[in-house]
């Protein structure tokens, strides 16, 4: 039923996902859902290994997923359990399994499932050109802001697009390490990238992209 219900939450490719992850923990755990300990679930997630090598995803056929890919099962098992609580099958008062592997996970010294920051190094003016005609199509913003416009990773990835008018054509940045906002002007070869894709609102990217976009870069074989 939980399968059903999400059908028309998210697309075809996360419904697939939640399909394969539930199946997988329901030949793992037998019995009430209420069984499974926190400690349960992390050495489950942590024992997964990755069946299928994706563009843009690093290791091999056979190594340990990585921590973004146990981060991305462990929300799948939490909507799961969240689900099993508002229809009843879990106490409504009490913090379930996933709950509180999230809350570990979450916690502000912690280092469990972690990835160091990763940043594109820097590149040629055809090195540049190549990622952003070349990279995924959800990271193509985020790529040409990053490299034509001098952007942080930190600045590029909180931005939205109302902090972007390419008409008169400037950014609008709220910097974090510095405390002071300011206006970036857009250059002709950044509107061009920026224009197909603008929006009236929005996030322009995700919390992993700068992760994804070097990993991109490697893949590519733009950078070592």
């Amino acid at each position: 039923q939980f399968l059903i219900d999400k059908k028309n939450d998210v697309c075809d490719k996360q419904w697939r996902d939640y399909k394969v992850q539930l199946n997988k923990f329901a030949d793992s755990f037998i019995g009430p859902i209420s069984s499974p300990t926190d400690k349960d679930l992390r050495r489950w997630i942590e024992s997964q290994k990755i069946k299928v090598k994706m563009r843009s995803a690093g290791g091999k056929i056979g190594d340990t997923i990585s921590n973004q890919t146990k981060r991305n099962i462990l929300t799948k098992i939490l909507a799961f359990y969240n689900w099993c609580r508002s229809n009843h099958y879990l106490p409504l008062n009490k913090l379930h399994a996933a709950e509180k592997l999230s809350g570990v996970i979450k916690r502000r010294n912690s280092r469990i499932w972690k990835d160091q920051e990763k940043e594109i190094s820097i590149l040629t003016p055809s090195q540049a050109s190549r990622l952003v005609n070349e990279c995924r199509d959800d990271l193509r913003v985020y790529a040409s802001i990053l490299l034509f416009a001098g952007l942080r990773p930190s600045e590029a990835k909180q931005l939205d697009w109302k902090d972007i008018n390419t008409r008169p054509g400037y950014i609008y940045v709220r910097s974090n390490k510095t405390g002071k906002n300011r206006y970036v002007e857009i250059q002709k070869n950044l509107s061009q990238w920026l224009e197909p894709f603008m929006q009236e609102s929005g996030p322009i990217t995700y919390k992993t992209a700068d992760t994804i976009l070097a990993q991109e870069a490697i893949d590519l074989e733009i950078v070592d």
